[in-house]
C-alpha cells in the first residue's frame, strides 16, 4: 500500500500575509493589557478558548503519533 499526500497548499501573497498582520497587530494592541504578574498571558480573552482548543488538538495529534511510533517501533524524529 503506498502512502498518498495531498499537496499542500500554495502560500497567500506576501502583500496580503503583510495586510493580515498589520489588522491582527493592531487589533491585539487594542485589546491587551499588561500583565499584572510575570508569567501571565497577555492574550485577549476573546482569543484564550481558540488557543485552548489549539493546543488540545495538538496535544491529541502527538499522542496519536507517538502511539503510533511505539506500535511500529519507530524512533522519534
Amino acid at each position: 500500500m503506498s502512502a498518498q499526500h495531498d499537496p499542500l497548499p500554495e502560500p497567500l501573497p506576501e502583500q496580503v500575509l503583510d495586510h493580515l498582520g498589520r489588522k491582527l497587530r493592531s487589533e491585539l494592541r487594542i485589546e491587551e493589557t499588561p500583565p499584572a504578574f510575570l508569567g501571565d498571558d497577555t492574550l485577549p480573552p476573546r482569543f484564550a478558548g481558540l488557543v485552548r482548543q489549539i493546543e488540545r488538538s495538538e496535544a491529541t495529534g502527538q499522542k496519536g503519533i507517538d502511539a503510533i511510533r511505539r506500535e511500529f517501533g519507530l524512533e522519534e524524529e
